[in-house]
């Protein structure tokens, strides 16, 4: 009976891994399917759908055991004595890498503006512009040599929201704004143009400089609340509210068969978690494990689906900063941190 009941824990934590992977890999499942499929007609939204998998007993047996599953492992960690002081000891290194945060954020956004704009699309490879495209390379290359970087932040502000107002699937992508307005907080940083060529030392740019240095503990709440922002809307809108384009990639890529649950519930996990972790981000909970899960989980996702690098560049820049500064100002993380030091 325990053996059964471990054997059903295991086979739990594998559906909840696999749900955790496919919700970041169909972040904009119109990328995987085939453009005939992703632009077909689809029926409208039902609840049904989603009330499916409450009437099948092997969808409910799942639907206990994966949070079973997920407090078992979290229990895990909390009580050993080794890896908490692994933690520790991870946290107090990160904290030293402070100083590479604007030039994590400039490569990542800065490469993924120049893929973009290489292939004529604009921060999207939904939205295609040639007439920009020469822009915003010369602003992917302007970031990637750190040379007049807040101006050149300015413009991929400028950018992000001129083609919102005419496309609200931008929405899907809102950790671009949320690392271009960090980047014109911070500037270039080292190693940069910038720097080399004396250009942060001008009169008017340290002046810039010392105004904005008093906003620099929000740049962990800008990247968590763009970024969750962004988990959260394509959880809606690509799960919940147009759940046929994720039910067309469960068929696409037989998962059923992989794991033994029904479409309906896949769809539902998938956007279910999307939804929590871009939540734990905006609330600044667990940000440092959510991150690391995101980010290995965004690689595997390439082997699996075979998706392009670029629409996922500035999300990889964007959680290395997350893992380096955690929760940081305005989280529960940080409350949590001032609570124990308190106590002790």
């Amino acid at each position: 009976m325990v053996l059964m009941f471990w054997r059903l824990i295991s086979q739990a934590f594998g559906v909840a891994l696999a749900m955790v992977v496919a919700a970041p890999a169909w972040a904009h499942v119109a990328y995987v399917l085939e453009p005939a499929v992703a632009a077909a007609g689809h029926a409208p939204w039902a609840l049904d759908f989603f009330l499916t998998p409450f009437t099948r007993p092997l969808d409910i047996l799942y639907l206990v055991l994966v949070p079973v599953a997920g407090v078992l492992v979290y229990l895990i960690f909390r009580r050993s004595d080794f890896l908490q002081k692994q933690l520790r000891r991870w946290r107090e290194h990160l904290d030293s890498y402070h100083d590479l945060i604007p030039w994590m954020l400039r490569l990542s956004v800065g490469i993924a503006l120049i893929g973009y704009g290489t292939s004529g699309h604009l921060l999207t490879p939904t939205i295609s512009n040639a007439d920009w495209a020469t822009f915003q390379v010369a602003l992917g290359f302007l970031l990637l040599m750190g040379l007049l970087t807040r101006l050149a932040a300015l413009g991929v502000i400028s950018l992000y929201l001129l083609i919102l107002s005419q496309a609200a699937s931008l929405l899907g992508g809102l950790e671009i704004l949320g690392a271009a307005v960090v980047l014109f907080i911070t500037g270039a940083g080292r190693p940069s143009l910038d720097d080399i060529l004396g250009l942060t030392m001008t009169k008017y740019v340290r002046r810039l400089s010392r105004a904005l240095h008093q906003s620099r503990h929000l740049i962990p709440f800008l990247l968590r609340l763009t970024l969750g922002a962004t988990f959260v809307w394509l959880g809606l809108t690509e799960k919940f509210l147009n759940s046929w384009w994720s039910a067309a990639v469960v068929e696409k890529f037989n998962l059923t068969q992989a794991l033994p649950v029904s479409v309906n519930l896949w769809v539902l996990g998938a956007g279910g978690i999307e939804i929590i972790l871009g939540l734990l981000l905006i609330l600044g909970l667990w940000v440092r494990p959510v991150g690391v899960v995101a980010f290995a989980v965004l690689i595997l996702t390439f082997f699996f689906f075979g998706e392009s690098v670029v629409p996922h560049v500035t999300l990889f820049g964007v959680l290395s900063v997350l893992i380096v500064s955690g929760g940081s100002s305005w989280s529960v993380d940080q409350i949590r941190i001032k609570t124990v030091r308190h106590k002790t």
